[in-house]
């Protein structure tokens, strides 16, 4: 297992100052948001920005999946009814539950 990132060993205040400059201000630059927390007196590298800039949108990515869901139904005349499935809304979920069915 890795080290923890300059960023999350810092106190929860900075990191959240960190956190708040990356998720709202996504036009800044990596080095505008280093010199934005060394003028704070933050001091972190460029390349530690990047490196928590690129796991927090993994992050906020995950999230933003774990809600979308698809509704499939499949209408087979020899079937008495309709079945419906709801599943994860990507092509191989899908896929698999039609197989399923």
């Amino acid at each position: 297992m890795g080290r923890r990132s300059t960023i999350d060993r810092l106190p929860e205040a900075k990191r959240q100052r960190v956190q708040q400059l990356l998720r709202d201000s996504r036009h800044l630059t990596v080095d505008a948001v280093a010199d934005l927390m060394h003028a704070e007196g933050i001091g972190i590298s460029r390349s530690a920005v990047h490196r928590y800039r690129q796991a927090l949108e993994r992050h906020e990515a995950e999230l933003s999946g774990l809600g979308k869901a698809i509704l499939v139904l499949v209408i087979d005349p020899c079937a008495p009814a309709p079945t419906m499935r709801k599943i994860r809304a990507d092509r191989a979920a899908v896929l698999a539950a039609l197989d399923a069915i």
